[in-house]
C-alpha cells in the first residue's frame, strides 16, 4: 500500500474476520491540507489486500471509539487523516529518531522504504509474484520484478539446496 491509500483508510475497511483491508480512497496532501480522494489513482484499482492477524490488537486499538467512517491513523487529537510524513519532525521522523536514539546504527526511514520492507517480507515467505503485484498494486508482474529483482538474489541459495534435494 502507498501512504496515501494507507492515511486514507477508515475504520469500515478493516475485515478482521479475514484479515483483509478494502483500499477504497487516499489522502493527498496540498500544501498544508489533506483531502480525500475517493477513486484512486488509477481507474479500477479499488482493491483487497491481507494483513497479519498478528495486528490483530493493534488495529482493534486504534478502532476502539471510532465509528466506521472515521479515519483510522489520525493526527494526534483529531480526527484529521496523517499528513505524508516529511523530515525529521514528522510523525514518522519522531519515530524514527527515537529508534536511533536507542539504536545509533538503525538507518534512515522514509515511509516508500516501509513499502520496500512489505514487499521484502512477503518476498521471503514465498509469496507468489502475483500476489505480491497485487498488494503493491503495481499493474502486472513484470512491473514488480522490474522493481525488485534484487531481492530474488538470495533466493539463489534456497535453489540451490531444493535444486540439490531432489537431484
Amino acid at each position: 500500500m502507498r501512504f496515501g491509500e494507507v492515511a486514507g483508510l477508515q475504520v469500515g475497511d478493516l475485515d478482521f474476520e479475514r484479515h483483509r483491508i478494502s483500499i477504497k480512497r487516499q489522502a493527498v496532501t496540498v500544501g498544508n491540507e489533506v483531502h480525500i480522494k475517493e477513486a484512486l489513482k488509477t481507474e479500477g484499482s479499488r482493491r483487497v489486500v491481507a494483513f497479519s492477524s498478528k495486528l490483530d490488537d493493534e488495529l482493534k486499538a486504534l478502532c476502539k471509539g471510532k465509528k466506521k467512517t472515521d479515519f483510522l491513523f489520525t493526527k494526534q487529537g483529531t480526527k484529521e487523516p496523517l499528513k505524508r510524513p516529511q523530515g525529521t519532525k514528522s510523525w514518522l521522523g519522531c519515530a524514527v529518531g527515537r529508534i536511533q536514539a536507542v539504536d545509533e546504527d538503525f538507518p534512515h526511514v522514509t515511509s516508500h522504504d516501509l513499502r520496500h520492507t512489505a514487499v521484502s517480507l512477503m518476498v521471503s515467505v514465498g509469496a507468489p509474484i502475483s500476489v505480491i503485484s497485487r498488494q503493491v498494486r503495481h499493474k502486472n508482474i513484470s512491473m514488480t520484478l522490474d522493481h525488485y529483482t534484487e531481492l530474488f538474489d538470495s533466493d539463489l541459495d534456497s535453489l540451490t539446496a531444493a535444486m540439490d534435494s531432489i537431484l
